[in-house]
């Protein structure tokens, strides 16, 4: 299952159908206990809509709303440094040296 945060609203994809919920709210969307339970029903409420493909494809939105985001600017070594050498003292300095080497998605 798969959710897509577009300019017209959220679409679910599951096994190779396509549902558009009336939801609105990013944060609250993907935010609630439960959430596979939820879109499991959810989509035995909706009717699929197979023509969203292009819809995600030329809308889709960064899957965040007002989400924190860690260690979005750790990129360079020099930068990875620098914020090792200032979180040593919580000891979080082992943070970034794993978010510096994982692989991660570009944000837009």
């Amino acid at each position: 299952m798969q959710l897509y945060k577009t300019r017209q609203g959220i679409i679910i994809s599951h096994e190779e159908n396509y549902y558009q919920t009336t939801a609105t709210n990013w944060d609250e969307f993907i935010n609630r206990d439960n959430l596979y339970e939820f879109l499991t029903n959810e989509i035995a409420t909706l009717q699929p809509k197979n023509d969203l493909t292009s819809l995600i494809e030329s809308n889709t939105l960064p899957p965040v709303q007002s989400q924190e985001i860690w260690a979005a600017g750790v990129t360079y070594m020099r930068s990875m440094k620098a914020r090792m050498e200032e979180s040593k003292v919580s000891g979080g300095d082992t943070f970034y040296d794993k978010v510096y080497e994982a692989e991660r998605p570009d944000i837009n």
